[in-house]
C-alpha cells in the first residue's frame, strides 16, 4: 500500500447525485453544499501537491488550512412552490460526500 499512497489518484466521474424532497414547506432558502472529495477540502491531496514536505513550515500549514476550511462549495437562493418539492443534482465522483443544507430564509 505504500506506493499506492505516494502518487496522485484523480477520482472518476460516477454520474450525478440527485437530492429530491417532498413536503416542504412554501417559501424561500438558502441552500448550501458542502463537500469533501478528491481537491476539495481535501487536505492529502494538497498536501501531495506541495510535494509532501517531512516538516510544514507555517506558511504551508496556512495554506493548507485555508484551501481545506469546510466553506460551502455552492450557495444560492431557491424558492419552494405550493407543491412542496425541492430537486438538486450535484456531479458525483469516486469518494465524495455532499452535505446538503436548506435553511428557510424568514
Amino acid at each position: 500500500n505504500q506506493v499506492y499512497y505516494l502518487r496522485d489518484l484523480p477520482a472518476q466521474a460516477k454520474g450525478k447525485a440527485v437530492v429530491s424532497v417532498n413536503g416542504m414547506p412554501k417559501g424561500k432558502y438558502k441552500l448550501e453544499v458542502y463537500k469533501v472529495g478528491y481537491k476539495v477540502n481535501d487536505a492529502y491531496t494538497a498536501y501531495f501537491a506541495m510535494g509532501s514536505p517531512a516538516q510544514l513550515s507555517k506558511e504551508q500549514v496556512s495554506t493548507l488550512k485555508n484551501a481545506n476550511n469546510g466553506t460551502p462549495v455552492h450557495t444560492e437562493t431557491v424558492t419552494i412552490k405550493s407543491d412542496g418539492k425541492f430537486l438538486k443534482e450535484l456531479d458525483l465522483r469516486e469518494n465524495d460526500v455532499y452535505l446538503v443544507n436548506l435553511v428557510k430564509i424568514k
